[in-house]
């Protein structure tokens, strides 16, 4: 555990830093800007990760509050977080008592982007840009020496828009002090001799085998700085069934900051003619070895459709169904779907029922198409399909096809190391538990939105 003398030291020490770095206006590169932990093997090694209980704001209070928390297990003990698998039969999100537990959350990742929900010009003209710091976290539990990392995982996250402004428009000015700590970060890492320019997307090169110390130590004390309760605009959790499946669900705050969390309908289940509420709001979704389809429910995406066709501004759960175009994982866990790679890929469903078949992607396509950020993001896409195209891509051996994401230049690429390698992997950042190991996991999804985000902010933040 960290001690608040200690936090003050750091604090100081980062601010000093911070007039360097920005004067000497050096650019970010992946590891700069998305940070992943190496996984915690023993109590000792739990014990020097940042847990939700010890992370706090400047005035003292917890950046996960008391009432944000317990919003979120309400949500999960509730129906939102029930899939049915048919026959009046349904998977729920099961927590245990140590997973109810904010201490037990510790931060397994953390990640910046300046333009949520995405970077391309045509999404920012739509959503405009939403700057956030994004927490992953995940549960470990101790037992005398030793340690277990769960099969679950929240992400929390802040955002720092100009108040009262739709579509988003960014708080500039705050961004970059944000971005001057995690240049002072990386300036520490340097002066230290380990260098994160032109390394590939991993395992923090600080944070491996200990490389810096106080690291993580620097990093809860910038943290301390910006993040509160009130700047909390999203939270989402991955849980199990245990053993399986594994369900997805989202909520945010209507009423705005320091209100209470509900949980949000994923905008591609929305059925405009669904005479029943729970078909027209579905709220959770998942992936299931247990029955068919593997994905429920299977969504209708609409990311193939201008990015206009569906905006967050007051339409968002309006698209009819046949009037969607779009791709999905839901069938790259079918059988025998190997064969089929080769096919047109299902882009929609015609108004009598009939699928419409895309004229130039086929099936093979699909997982690079849905890993760009430039054409799929949180309003046009399903969960799923951004958390298993990384392990479906290596299962089927899929070369780079015309529909994947054109990779800045000068951005270090994603380490194979981390790669997803099984169909029980649905990490998009963070530690997959495999039976008697536990795995790094980045998925292709991540780094793709991790060089989009850094070529973003190294062209509007950091060229002067």
């Amino acid at each position: 555990m960290r001690k608040p003398w200690n936090l003050m030291l750091t604090l100081g020490l980062i601010a000093s830093l911070g007039v360097t770095a920005s004067a000497q206006s050096p650019q970010l590169d992946s590891c700069d800007a998305t940070w992943l932990w190496p996984v915690p093997t023993n109590a000792a090694e739990a014990d020097r990760l940042i847990d939700m209980d010890e992370l706090k704001a400047e005035d003292g209070s917890a950046v996960l509050s008391d009432q944000s928390f317990a919003d979120l297990l309400a949500a999960v003990d509730s129906g939102a977080a029930s899939v049915s698998t048919g026959s009046n039969q349904s998977s729920k999100i099961e927590l245990s008592s140590a997973l109810r537990e904010r201490g037990n959350w510790k931060i397994a990742g953390m990640r910046i982007d300046a333009t949520a929900p995405g970077g391309h010009g045509d999404i920012r003209a739509v959503y405009g840009e939403l700057p956030q710091i994004r927490l992953i976290l995940q549960p470990v539990t101790v037992n005398g020496m030793n340690c277990k990392v769960h099969d679950f995982a929240m992400h929390v996250v802040y955002s720092f828009p100009k108040p009262n402004t739709r579509p988003s428009e960014p708080d500039e000015p705050k961004f970059r002090e944000i971005l001057d700590d995690f240049l002072a970060l990386k300036k520490k890492c340097e002066d230290a001799g380990v260098m994160t320019t032109g390394a590939k997307l991993g395992i923090h090169p600080g944070l491996k085998n200990n490389a810096i110390d106080g690291l993580t130590d620097d990093v809860q004390a910038m943290l301390k700085k910006y993040l509160h309760d009130h700047r909390l605009s999203a939270l989402a959790i991955m849980g199990l069934d245990p053993p399986e499946p594994w369900i997805f669900m989202s909520l945010f705050r209507p009423q705005g900051p320091g209100t209470n969390f509900v949980v949000f309908p994923i905008p591609v289940f929305n059925d405009p003619s669904a005479t029943d509420d729970a078909d027209k709001r579905k709220t959770a979704q998942m992936l299931t070895f247990r029955a068919t389809p593997h994905i429920l429910p299977v969504a209708q995406t609409d990311n193939l459709s201008p990015i206009a066709h569906n905006p967050n501004l007051g339409n968002l759960f309006q698209v009819p169904l046949h009037e969607r175009k779009g791709v999905s994982m839901s069938e790259f866990f079918s059988n025998n779907f190997a064969a089929d790679l080769d096919a047109p890929a299902k882009a929609g469903v015609a108004a009598d029922g009939s699928p419409i078949l895309d004229a130039q992607m086929k099936n093979k396509d699909i997982p690079d198409y849905i890993a760009n950020p430039t054409k799929c993001h949180f309003f046009n896409t399903d969960c799923l399909s951004c958390h298993v195209e990384s392990q479906r891509r290596e299962k089927f051996n899929l070369a780079p096809s015309s529909f994947a994401f054109e990779w800045p230049a000068g951005i270090a690429e994603l380490d194979p190391g981390v790669k997803q390698t099984t169909q029980w992997n649905v990490r998009n950042l963070g530690w997959f538990p495999r039976g008697g190991s536990v795995a790094p996991t980045i998925s292709q999804r991540t780094a793709n939105e991790t060089a989009e985000a850094v070529s973003y902010i190294n062209e509007k933040y950091l060229a002067d």
